[in-house]
């Protein structure tokens, strides 16, 4: 039950990533950075980037 939910769930912010893709990010780092705003370059960029890479 749980997993058609969560893909559910999911497919929405995917369908919603459009607005993710609009700057061409991508990804955890990318989605945190669209949704989160935060500024590039940011030292919240760089610690995700350099635990989830990308």
């Amino acid at each position: 039950m749980g997993g058609p939910a969560t893909g559910t769930a999911a497919g929405s912010p995917g369908a919603g990533g459009g607005a993710a893709g609009g700057s061409g990010r991508t990804g955890v780092c990318g989605l945190a950075q669209t949704y989160g705003q935060w500024p590039p370059g940011s030292e919240q960029e760089q610690i995700c980037r350099g635990v989830y890479g990308g």
